[in-house]
C-alpha cells in the first residue's frame, strides 16, 4: 500500500500523520476499555486527574506511533517490521520500569532507562490514574516530545529517500 501511495502526489508526512491519529484514537478506547475492566472486574480504584492524563496520553500516543513509523522506514516486509517494533517494544518494557522498579537495575544501566519515552510515559500514566496528581515532570514530557519529533522527522526522510524500483 505504501509503495502505491509512493508513487501518488500524496504527501508521505502526512499520510504517516494521519495514520498515527488514527491508531491514537484506537490507543484511546484501548485505554477506556481496560481501565472499565480494571475497575469492573477486578475492583481497581482509579484517582484520575484528567488533564494530565490528557496530555501524557496525547503526548505518548502521538510519540511512540512516531517510533513505530520511524521503524517501518526500514523493513521491506510487516514481518521484518514486527521482528524491530518487538524487539524495540521488549527492550522498553524491561528497561523503563513497566516490570521492576528501575532502582533495582544495575546503577550501569539506569541511565539508559532514563532516556527512554516509555520511562515517563509510564511515570505519567501512573501518576494520573493512580495519584491523581498533574504530572509535571517537564524534562520528562520533553524527552517523549522530541523522541516523537526526531523519528517522526526521520521516518519521512527515509520513507522519501527509498527508491521505489528497488522495491
Amino acid at each position: 500500500v505504501i509503495k502505491r501511495l509512493r508513487m501518488t502526489p500524496a504527501n508521505m508526512g502526512l499520510f504517516g500523520l494521519s495514520d498515527m491519529l488514527m491508531r491514537m484514537i484506537f490507543a484511546l478506547f484501548q485505554l477506556s476499555l481496560l481501565s472499565v475492566i480494571g475497575v469492573v472486574f477486578f475492583d481497581v480504584t482509579l484517582h484520575i486527574h484528567f488533564l494530565s492524563l490528557f496530555m501524557v496520553f496525547i503526548i505518548g500516543a502521538l510519540a511512540f506511533n512516531a517510533i513505530g513509523y520511524f521503524l517501518s522506514s526500514f523493513s521491506k516486509t510487516i514481518e521484518a517490521y514486527m521482528g524491530m517494533a518487538n524487539i524495540i517494544s521488549f527492550l522498553m518494557l524491561f528497561l523503563s520500569g513497566v516490570m521492576f522498579p528501575i532502582e533495582t537495575m544495575p546503577e550501569w544501566i539506569q541511565p539508559l532507562s532514563h532516556m527512554l519515552p516509555l520511562t515517563y510515559f509510564v511515570e505519567g500514566i501512573r501518576t494520573s490514574m493512580v495519584y491523581e496528581s498533574f504530572y509535571a515532570d517537564w524534562l520528562g514530557i520533553g524527552n517523549i516530545i522530541l523522541w516523537g519529533i526526531l523519528t517522526f522527522i526521520l521516518g519521512s526522510l527515509f520513507y522519501k529517500r527509498k527508491s521505489i524500483v528497488a522495491e
